[in-house]
């Protein structure tokens, strides 16, 4: 274990650094302190930048903490920063280093800014009022933002840095975090080849989660137990030319947002490609969502392929609880798209036309190559305008195939939405446990039970019960189990 060194707002730098004689300035602790050492901060407030480089050492962790049970605080207000750029605590071409427990606020820039650097941590850090990012990784690896909490962060509006954001970056994750107030996105990874997005909660910001590649392909992210409700909930996405593909995005609560839950495909800068390929959405709640549960798009120059969407509950939505849609009439590509073994209860609200169960949107004057899109073993029970639909125009993309769904509150296409039962049709009562509460769990009168295809079924449901528990596999996300 190395040797621990001390700060303090009463200390001298011509001290040696001792818990009795502590240096007073970060740049004398950064100076002096040997790789591999932990320098304890004591508490108070310091208006100084904290900035590494080449400190740290290959294997040998060093460490730079708030002393254990004070608060450390390091307060940006007047202090400059190098060339208007950086953070309050700055890492540059650094390695095995941690930061932890500091209190950082009114940065001028970035709060904890690290570039170039692998092998960091950034862990149990609150960081407020930041003109840019809360936390900002740039061109590192192997890093770790864990339980941290950035508030009122990247003030600057559209076009600043994130409250978490990670960029041309490889191998990281972002866990456990609470991130809270901002127009723009709230975790924000980009350009990331290997990461990890688990167990975050982000509220009232603008996407609460997006996975989204600029100029470079961006692959094997996954997105998994977070907790959102912001103006978006979570988005895969390309903005530029860069490719995105292999994402899972997986067991999230995502709900009460301003527009969507989860969405894919939602569109870049006009004239660059939108090209996604090889995402899942699985075992996700969406819910309480002002525009829909969930949302594949194809805008123009889309090449959105292999999209599986399977046991996901998707209720109280008042746009869709499912739209597929090509919004262009330009060249696209959507395809290959598996709606499968979900949830979809109580969708839609009369002040959103055309909103219901599950939308397969079409245009008459489809340019796109719209093929292979199929919804099977899907409950859709008590939604508004429709259950499942080929909307608005009427004609069902190549190789659309709609079979073995539970249909409970079919409109007789009412409202000329398109309304289908597709083949193989199940109607009858879902028998939920108590949908009112949102257990959406069958009965054991449930006319789901044994009632859905092998094709394509989940090998085990929301809750991890393995597919099939009787004679054959239940719709919905649920799988039976005798209580």
């Amino acid at each position: 274990m190395g040797k621990s060194f001390y700060v303090a707002t009463n200390g001298n730098d011509s001290n040696p650094g001792t818990i009795d004689k502590p240096w007073k300035t970060f740049k004398k602790a950064v100076l002096s302190a040997p790789a591999g050492c932990t320098v304890y901060v004591r508490g108070g407030t310091y208006k100084e930048q904290l900035a590494m480089s080449r400190i740290g050492a290959l294997g040998a962790w060093t460490t730079f903490m708030a002393y254990p049970g004070e608060e450390v605080t390091i307060d940006g207000e007047g202090v400059p920063l190098p060339d208007n750029w950086g953070g309050l605590i700055e890492l540059g071409v650094e390695q095995f280093i941690r930061i932890s427990g500091f209190r950082v606020i009114n940065s001028a820039m970035h709060g904890i800014f690290v570039h170039e650097s692998s092998n960091i941590k950034v862990d149990n850090n609150y960081i407020e009022n930041t003109y840019s990012a809360g936390i900002s990784f740039e061109n590192s690896s192997n890093f770790v933002v864990d339980k941290n909490t950035a508030i009122n962060c990247a003030t600057l509006g559209q076009g600043a840095w994130t409250p978490i954001c990670i960029g041309n970056s490889s191998f990281a994750t972002a866990s456990n975090n609470v991130v809270d107030g901002t127009t723009i996105e709230g975790i924000s990874f980009i350009d990331i080849q290997g990461g990890k997005i688990f167990s975050n909660k982000v509220s009232n910001c603008g996407v609460g989660i997006y996975i989204n590649s600029w100029d470079d392909h961006m692959s094997d992210i996954e997105a998994y137990d977070n907790v959102v409700y912001s103006q978006d909930g979570i988005c895969v996405n390309t903005e530029r030319s860069g490719p995105v593909s292999h994402v899972r995005v997986y067991r999230n609560i995502v709900y009460n947002n301003d527009r969507r839950g989860l969405a894919a495909g939602w569109g870049g800068d006009p004239g660059y490609p939108v090209t996604l390929h090889d995402i899942e959405f699985a075992n996700n709640i969406s819910y309480g969502n002002a525009e829909e549960g969930f949302v594949v798009y194809a805008r123009e120059d889309s090449d959105v392929q292999n999209i599986i969407v399977r046991n996901n509950l998707i209720y109280g939505n008042r746009g869709s609880g499912v739209k597929v849609d090509p919004i262009v009439s330009t060249p696209f590509i959507l395809k290959n798209i598996s709606i499968i073994n979900n949830t979809v209860y109580g969708n839609g609200s009369a002040d959103i036309w055309g909103s219901g169960g599950i939308n397969i949107c079409t245009r008459e004057d489809c340019k796109g190559v719209y093929d292979g899109i199929t919804v099977r073993n899907n409950i859709v029970s008590g939604n508004l305008n429709f259950s499942i639909a080929v909307w608005p125009w009427g004609t069902a993309p190549a190789g659309l195939v709609i079979d073995h769904n539970l249909v409970e509150g079919y409109l007789d296409n009412q409202g000329g939405f398109g309304e289908t039962y597709g083949k193989d049709p199940v109607v009858g009562a879902s028998s939920f446990v108590d949908a009112g509460n949102a257990n959406f769990r069958l009965l054991k009168d449930s006319a789901a039970i044994d009632k859905g295809s092998n094709d394509g079924a989940p090998s085990a449901d929301f809750d991890g019960t393995a597919r099939p528990q009787g004679i054959g596999i239940d719709i919905g996300a649920f799988e039976y189990v005798p209580r």
